[in-house]
């Protein structure tokens, strides 16, 4: 039986796709470069980071670049960010059970917007951004960080996220570890677990998929 859960934000507990795409689309558009939203989001394989350095050397552009896709990501529209299905009523259900509920983003205090919104921010136990100045994933830190923390044992802990670099920050912290494939990331790490949709989490977990979906209507 799991104590605790380490969520990725983006891709896991919500759908940020849109929004980080038309976040990369007006920064190339500040810059006089047209590129379709479908071609941004199809790249988006590994990481946004990865994705702006392709970008980067494909349009010669310098470490500015950078700084205006962080803005323009912060400063995303609620209405191009949802919570992927079965998570709100995944997150309540543990949280009832006892089980912590942590997440680690590379994003700031921005995200926590988006929670609210859904009403979704007190579910969380505690919150990790990037103005915690922790490493990011893959680095292990932010996770260590909450092991010690919480004093976890690491048997009872498991992340849970849709890229790589969660499982491979999940092994080197030697946590138990599920991956949502969503057909866009190349993975080279492997996990405990690995899930198509959100919702089969409910077995692994131990959950009723009857009451986790009764918070979805």
């Amino acid at each position: 039986m799991y104590k605790a859960i380490i969520w990725d934000f983006g891709g896991t507990l919500f759908d940020t796709l849109t929004g980080v795409g038309t976040s990369i689309q007006k920064a190339l558009n500040a810059y006089g470069i047209e590129e379709n939203l479908d071609n941004i989001v199809s790249k988006m394989k590994v990481s946004v980071s990865d994705l702006t350095s392709y970008y980067m050397d494909k349009f010669n552009l310098n470490e500015d670049f950078i700084h205006k896709v962080n803005q323009l990501d912060s400063e995303i529209d609620v209405k191009f960010v949802s919570p992927i299905y079965g998570s709100k009523g995944i997150c309540i259900e543990a949280k009832k059970r006892g089980i912590l509920n942590f997440i680690v983003s590379h994003r700031d205090t921005s995200l926590i917007t988006f929670l609210s919104a859904y009403e979704m921010e007190d579910i969380f136990d505690e919150i990790v951004t990037s103005e915690m100045s922790l490493k990011r994933k893959p680095n292990p830190d932010s996770y260590l960080y909450l092991i010690e923390k919480y004093n976890l044992d690491i048997s009872q802990v498991i992340a849970i996220g849709d890229r790589d670099c969660d499982i491979e920050a999940a092994n080197r912290a030697s946590i138990h570890s599920c991956r949502i494939n969503n057909n866009l990331c190349e993975n080279k790490f492997a996990a405990d677990f690995e899930i198509n949709e959100l919702m089969e989490l409910v077995d692994i977990l131990g959950l009723s998929k009857d009451v986790v979906e009764e918070y979805e209507y």
